[in-house]
């Protein structure tokens, strides 16, 4: 049976800078065609989209689709394997996995069984599939002016991840501070936990305004960034993936 995809854009109320993509499946929502949805969400259009995560490689990815409503997708998510077949477009083996993926794509080493989902294969149109996940990628409606300078800096941070996994902290989620979207919020997983890192910028305009945040945490060591909040939390199952994954890291 062939499905249809649709792609759309979700804030809660009073949260414009928390857009998330939700999927639908000829209409409805993915995973409440399972029994089970609760505790998950889907992904920030950055990550998901902007990424060309759902677009088929060679050899397929198994591709993470919603993540722990925590918004961490080291405490859960859903994968599928997405696959080109001819003229379609497969969604395999739905499985739930903790502690293995940080976006949607993952980029660690081994193989993780996970368990079962129970909302079974899907197959698209090619055609179809493909001009809403283009339609969707170039739609910029989520971005709001304090996400656009999030995603610039996360960017920038990015490139830096080496550095900061040298010192044994591992970038995590970049993003807007809910309470003043002058000022944004930096995730780090650090030897003893997450770590919040506050970060704000005087700068003039939106492009200028991550060059600054970034140069200022990148040339001060961890032990006086501005640390907003702490905590022993995740679990040791997603240090150690992000452990593996800064090891791939320092080897490239």
């Amino acid at each position: 049976m062939i499905r249809r995809l649709d792609l759309r854009f979700d804030a809660s109320e009073g949260r414009p800078n928390a857009p998330v993509v939700r999927i639908l499946v000829d209409g409805e929502e993915l995973l409440a065609q399972g029994d089970s949805s609760s505790g998950f969400v889907g992904f920030d259009p950055q990550q998901l989209l902007l990424t060309r995560a759902l677009v088929p490689t060679e050899p397929p990815l198994r591709v993470a689709l919603h993540q722990c409503s925590c918004g961490l997708a080291g405490c859960g998510c859903v994968a599928m394997v997405i696959e080109s077949a001819g003229d379609t477009i497969r969604w395999t083996d739905p499985r739930n996995l903790v502690g293995v993926y940080v976006t949607p794509i993952y980029d660690g080493e081994g193989e993780w069984e996970g368990e079962p989902h129970d909302f079974g294969n899907i197959v698209f149109d090619a055609d179809q599939y493909l001009q809403e996940v283009e339609r969707a990628t170039r739609d910029r409606s989520w971005e709001t002016e304090p996400l656009l300078i999030g995603r610039l800096l996360a960017e920038l941070l990015g490139a830096a991840r080496a550095e900061f996994a040298d010192h044994g902290y591992h970038l995590g989620w970049v993003s807007p501070w809910w309470e003043d979207d002058r000022e944004f919020r930096v995730e780090f997983i650090g030897p003893t936990g997450q770590v919040i890192v506050g970060l704000e910028s005087s700068a003039a305009t939106p492009e200028e305004r991550p060059q600054e945040m970034a140069a200022a945490l990148e040339n001060t060591p961890p032990e006086v960034w501005r640390v907003t909040d702490r905590s022993d939390w995740p679990p040791d199952v997603v240090r150690q993936a992000l452990a593996a994954r800064a090891r791939k890291l320092r080897n490239e």
